[in-house]
């Protein structure tokens, strides 16, 4: 969940090349460096680590979502 909620993390892709960088995750690495630059190591330290939400931490985020679910 480190990058889960960061929008720099995020590579809006179609269902072929989402496909793609799961059947080929090399070439999707290349892809997200090129991408990001100096943040990519950065980035993907975040997304390896496990991060314990508090209760607070959950409502706030489910109040979220459901505001963007309610936008859609």
């Amino acid at each position: 969940m480190g990058t889960a909620f960061n929008p720099r993390a995020v590579f809006p892709c179609c269902n072929d090349h989402h496909g793609l960088f799961h059947q080929e995750p090399d070439e999707y690495k290349e892809i997200a460096r090129k991408c990001l630059g100096d943040e990519y190591e950065q980035l993907r330290t975040l997304s390896l680590m496990t991060v314990k939400f508090s209760e607070d931490d959950f409502r706030r985020i489910r109040s979220i979502l459901t505001a963007l679910a309610e936008e859609i």
